[in-house]
């Protein structure tokens, strides 16, 4: 996977499209949202509400809304920056947003928020947000703990060139 820093033009984009969610949030449901958990939480509720609606167009919008304010709320708390990668994660060019999180690690928020829309609550936004501050260890096998304690949560360790990333 080919991976470079966003344009400056695509982290506008990003920051009217956060700024454009907020406005809504604001004046439709009278919510203020932030970068933090409970932002996350009811924005994965927003999905949970509009995920079986027939409007592709309302949907796709708020796809794009949604995963710009995750990944801004993920480098907020983490630190991070906005990347562009190559290979379809999402993408209709191949290319892909996502977050390259101090440790190296990538998150794809976009990624997220579609598989939110697809499968519902058991791939909601809120755990991407937490498990982005979770450094990933590469090699590691899924589920295997140190001295017995709980579960290392492992999505996807990368491969022997790649970044670890999540989504």
């Amino acid at each position: 996977m080919s991976i470079e820093p966003l344009s400056p033009d695509g982290q506008e984009v990003v920051r009217r499209d956060c700024e454009d969610l907020k406005r809504l949030a604001r004046e439709v449901f009278r919510k203020e949202i932030c970068y933090d958990d409970a932002s996350i939480e009811w924005l994965a509720s927003v999905i949970e509400f509009s995920r079986n609606k027939p409007n592709e167009e309302v949907k796709r919008s708020l796809l794009e809304h949604i995963g710009s304010f995750l990944g801004e709320a993920i480098i907020a708390r983490y630190g991070g920056e906005w990347i562009l990668a190559q290979g379809d994660v999402l993408g209709d060019d191949g290319q892909t947003m996502g977050v390259r999180l101090p440790s190296g690690t990538i998150a794809f928020p976009y990624a997220k928020v579609y598989k939110q829309f697809k499968n519902g609550m058991a791939d909601s936004i809120g755990g991407l947000f937490k498990l982005a501050g979770v450094p990933l260890r590469r090699n590691s096998q899924p589920g295997a703990s140190p001295n017995g304690g709980p579960a290392a949560p492992v999505v996807n360790s990368g491969d022997s060139k790649g970044s670890p990333s999540v989504s």
